[in-house]
């Protein structure tokens, strides 16, 4: 019975959280994003654009981050959502133009670099 009740406990525990770490590059465009211990740099290189925001990685749910820019006067937090296949969607809100070109921004899809 012992076994029996230590497996099910096993079985029916929530995943735990996959910590964001590594060097990330994008699938469909020229977008790269580094994480290290809570720490992010994201950026992007598009012909005549640029785009860097660096800041800080916060966990808002199991699979799920936000970075929010590191430069106060302008708020920009780029949402990160890891799919099925183990892919990062990464989409900028509001306010983040600052960090990157009119013609380029910090959103795309991520795999890890090889």
């Amino acid at each position: 019975m012992t076994r029996l009740a230590l497996v099910l406990v096993f079985l029916v525990s929530p995943a735990g959280a996959e910590p964001l770490d590594g060097a990330f590059r994008g699938v469909f465009n020229e977008l790269t994003l580094s994480v290290t211990e809570g720490k992010a740099v994201a950026e992007v290189s598009s012909g005549a654009c640029l785009g860097y925001l660096e800041g800080g990685v916060t966990e808002v749910a199991v699979g799920r981050w936000e970075i929010l820019g590191s430069v106060p006067e302008a708020p920009c937090v780029l949402s990160l959502t890891r799919g099925d296949d183990g892919r990062i969607e990464m989409m900028e809100g509001p306010g983040c133009t600052f960090y990157h070109g009119m013609s380029c921004e910090l959103s795309g899809i991520l795999e890890a670099a090889k």
